[in-house]
């Protein structure tokens, strides 16, 4: 089937209008999330701070969890929280049999935690390393309003 150059003039306008229209809408997402979102962390040690200041059990009602960090880089360490029972506990240190665990240079966990740095791009280009249930590891952050 053969179409005639108006025809294809009027599908290639139809379909600029709406890759214009999906730009459009994606930059006012964008605006409205860093809205939003303004928290900067710029220490672990605030970030750590954060955490355990804004833990939400309403968000992790039914988790029994022992999630484990270890942090590379100048403010780098070993970290775990564990959640049970609507309760969040934040220790220094290694604990057996974690549920999640995350590896990852002190930059990188400030840029997750700030929305500075794409947590998918971080995954996939072997910048946090995760091990264990991938599922938990995606609904940690919203534990505590990240």
């Amino acid at each position: 089937m053969k179409r005639s150059p108006r025809a294809l003039e009027w599908n290639t306008r139809a379909l600029k209008m709406h890759i214009d229209e999906i730009m459009d809408l994606y930059v006012e997402t964008q605006s409205k999330a860093k809205e939003t979102y303004t928290m900067e962390f710029t220490t672990v040690q605030e970030l750590i701070d954060y955490l355990s200041n804004n833990f939400n059990p309403e968000t992790a009602r039914g988790v029994d969890a022992v999630i484990q960090y270890h942090i590379s880089g100048d403010e780098g360490g070993d970290w775990n929280i564990t959640i049970k029972e609507g309760n969040c506990k934040i220790e220094e240190g290694i604990k057996d049999s974690p549920v999640v665990t995350y590896r990852m240079a002190g930059k990188t966990w400030l840029g997750l935690a700030s929305k500075t740095l794409n947590p998918m791009l971080a995954f996939t280009t072997g910048r946090i390393r995760i091990k264990g249930d991938l599922a938990m590891a995606q609904k940690v952050p919203k534990f505590f309003g990240i």
